[in-house]
């Protein structure tokens, strides 16, 4: 098993691999840039999945992912982006690539850990046969990557969801229009531009989107929004932090 680490800083790559440690069975391919990366992919190397820093020289990590989602060979494989970004352009961009997660710099090893395990325990990320098989589609909409990252690992073992993500509520009406009919939408309230409630108006207004079920999560305490979100049709309402029991719980509701 393989996990391809992309990045121009040898400290960076040295931190990352003492964290990661290296399990029995696992490889770490390093590449210096993008193009390096490429090149190693299609001389045949396939990893189980990528770890690639957004700054690089030559090719960046955004260059690298667009390249690796256009290609029908690659557009599969899992790729966790490294960045001290965490501005909501940034994110945004990373969204519609579709990444597995997000490290930012420095490194917290809790963290690092939290995202990359999930990922270790699933094979073949250049075989989408896993996500070939998945019945039901979640699209979850928060603006916190690291809420993203945790919907994302407890949906890693499953073959029966597959996860899209928005990071407000614009980019969600952008995928809905787009053609994304998703079985559930988990939004959180408080986000920039779009809200979840806002969100949620839009959806019951559309006839197109009228009858899709929505949950919210949510860390706020006050109950503003309540009384609204009763008559909007609201599916279901979780208070952050979710326990996986809760969110598997809501899944199962949906898909039962």
């Amino acid at each position: 098993m393989k996990m391809l680490l992309i990045d121009d800083d040898a400290v960076s790559r040295a931190a990352l691999s003492e964290i990661f440690g290296t399990p029995a069975g696992w490889e770490i391919v390093e590449a210096e840039d993008g193009k390096q990366a490429l090149a190693l992919l299609y001389k045949g190397l396939k990893p189980d999945f990528c770890v690639v820093d957004l700054l690089m020289p030559n090719m960046s990590g955004l260059e690298f992912l667009q390249h690796v989602r256009k290609d029908p060979y690659l557009q599969h494989l899992k790729v966790v982006v490294i960045s001290s970004k965490r501005d909501r352009e940034t994110i945004m961009g990373l969204a519609q690539l579709q990444v597995s997660g997000y490290l930012l710099k420095p490194f917290d090893a809790g963290k690092v850990k939290a995202t990359l395990q999930p990922l270790m325990t699933t094979r073949g990320s250049l075989d989408n046969s896993t996500k070939k098989s998945a019945k039901y589609t979640l699209l979850a909409v928060d603006d916190d990557p690291v809420m993203r990252e945790a919907i994302n690992a407890l949906l890693a073992t499953t073959a029966e969801w597959d996860v899209k993500f928005a990071v407000d509520g614009d980019e969600a009406f952008e995928r809905l229009y787009a053609g994304l009919r998703p079985d559930l939408i988990i939004t959180d309230l408080k986000m920039s531009n779009v809200d979840g409630v806002e969100l949620l108006r839009r959806i019951r207004k559309d006839r197109n989107f009228a009858s899709v079920k929505v949950a919210v999560i949510s860390g706020a305490t006050d109950s503003d929004d309540s009384a609204e979100l009763a008559t909007l049709g609201l599916y279901d309402f979780l208070r952050k932090p979710v326990s996986a029991g809760q969110f598997t719980a809501l899944l199962r509701r949906v898909s039962g």
